[in-house]
């Protein structure tokens, strides 16, 4: 089934994304295939990771959305060993997403914690410190996601692996490109 979306006579596999705008794309031009395909093209259609992470967590059309998880429990799946099963490839293009468009995983609360986020909105990168409450609120949160996907890992282990990827600082990242472009 899925080899008859290569076929190139269906069009509506070489379409962009269904959920408006433009996609992003790592050249800036259009896509060069459909979302329904891109995992599937050497170069993921030219997608950028963050396209692609977003779209893994939230892609709809106008009809009907994907969407299952919170943002926040697809990050601690792909995190997890469970997710070992998918291509290296492509379990790193879509870490390397949820750090480019943070707002994919902390945007929605879910089972990511209201005191984490606060602490992020209220204090800046200089300030910010994995202290043992934000340690704690880190790995509570996790839990639940993973009680939620219903997957059996240590929760500290894998707020151990959100602190190695560096997810905090890539929403400071985020939130400091935002203000450069608001300025231009």
């Amino acid at each position: 089934m899925f080899d008859k979306l290569l076929d190139p006579d269906r069009e509506d596999a070489y379409l962009p994304p269904g959920y408006g705008g433009r996609p992003e794309t790592t050249n800036g031009q259009g896509p060069l295939c459909g979302e329904l395909v891109a995992w599937r093209h050497p170069t993921f259609g030219n997608y950028t990771a963050g396209e692609l992470a977003y779209s893994f967590v939230r892609s709809h059309d106008m009809n009907y959305s994907r969407e299952l998880f919170y943002g926040f429990e697809c990050l601690i799946w792909l995190l997890c060993d469970d997710a070992n099963w998918l291509p290296q490839r492509i379990r790193i293009t879509l870490l390397d997403g949820m750090k480019e468009k943070p707002f994919t995983w902390c945007s929605d609360t879910g089972h990511f914690s209201d005191e984490i986020l606060n602490i992020l909105i209220r204090r800046s990168r200089s300030k910010f410190r994995y202290t043992r409450a934000v340690r704690s609120a880190l790995v509570e949160s996790i839990g639940s996601a993973l009680n939620e996907i219903c997957v059996k890992e240590e929760p500290t282990d894998i707020a151990e692996r959100f602190i190695a990827h560096e997810f905090i600082e890539s929403y400071y990242d985020y939130q400091s490109r935002m203000r450069l472009a608001r300025r231009r």
